[in-house]
């Protein structure tokens, strides 16, 4: 298992990145993570104006906001660390992972930005919201969609990976720093 203390600091490694285009100011710790990553990195889509304008309350308080923003985050961490370790067939339920995750802590960063960005391209496929504030909102279902689950060609091949495709490379890439597979020597034996 894991403590309270690394599911916080996991919460603010990625930031949000820049406020602008919205009527309230963010504050600093949602703006800017402690890796220097934003989520805008992760996909160009993941912007607070893209989310502040997919929320169901028109002009929305900055707490409200906020709050909003920080559900995202620890949903995502959440998410994230199901998705690396208790789905992982040597994941121990009794043994503590802080020092792991603690030590290497840079791995999920890949995984819960890109499972943040998922989120926003979602939330903007799924917005009840019409207005003209609106941005990349209007985006047809097809364009989001496609981000989501990239291009193949017509021969079945990847033009352009989606999100979804990227994030399960992410946590193939964090489970096998975290749970490293054993040498397993398979032939038939030659005596």
């Amino acid at each position: 298992m894991y403590s309270n203390d690394i599911i916080q600091a996991l919460e603010k490694r990625i930031g949000f990145g820049s406020d602008e285009g919205i009527s309230i100011s963010i504050d600093n710790d949602l703006k800017e993570g402690t890796s220097g990553r934003t989520f805008p990195y992760f996909h160009q889509l993941a912007t607070i104006p893209n989310l502040y304008f997919t929320t169901r309350e028109i002009d929305m308080s900055k707490a409200d906001f906020e709050a909003f923003l920080n559900q995202l985050l620890k949903d995502s961490v959440l998410s994230s660390l199901t998705a690396v370790l208790h789905q992982s067939v040597d994941y121990i339920d009794a043994y503590d992972y802080d020092n792991i995750i603690d030590d290497k802590i840079s791995i999920f960063d890949d995984v819960i930005g890109y499972t943040l960005a998922i989120t926003a391209i979602e939330k903007m496929i799924s917005s009840p919201r019409k207005n003209d504030d609106e941005r990349n909102i209007s985006l047809s279902y097809s364009q989001l969609k496609m981000e989501l689950e990239g291009v193949r060609s017509d021969a079945g091949h990847i033009v352009s990976q989606g999100l979804n495709r990227k994030l399960q490379d992410a946590i193939r890439k964090a489970r096998l720093i975290i749970f490293p597979n054993p040498v397993i020597v398979t032939s038939a034996k030659i005596w």
